[in-house]
């Protein structure tokens, strides 16, 4: 029996509690600012389950030189009366320790 053993071939990796698996890839920190900014933007909604967020391609997020992340997110969401409006949110965030710290949100126009 194989148990606690696990064997490593190229990019495939098995272990026998989980079956085969893709080798992890590293974490792409741009993709996990902007998940991380849309958690964040729903905190701050009057209705969250009426946002609409932009695709991950239409949000930029950019690192600066002190190491934190400035994501700007289009998101069509009701306001306080229920009406629809579009809106860019601006989040920064740093990325420590393997978790998001959120240093601010605030929505623009």
């Amino acid at each position: 029996m194989l148990l606690g053993i696990s064997a490593t071939i190229g990019m495939i990796w098995f272990t026998p509690n989980s079956g085969f698996k893709k080798a992890p890839e590293p974490y792409d920190e741009a993709y996990g600012a902007k998940a991380h900014c849309m958690q964040m933007i729903k905190q701050h909604l009057h209705n969250p389950d009426s946002a609409e967020f932009a695709h991950t391609s239409e949000a930029s997020a950019n690192k600066d030189e002190t190491g934190a992340w400035r994501v700007v997110f289009p998101v069509r969401a009701e306001n306080g009366f229920g009406a629809l409006r579009l809106v860019n949110f601006e989040c920064m965030l740093i990325y420590t320790e393997g978790s998001w710290v959120t240093l601010g949100v605030k929505q623009g126009n």
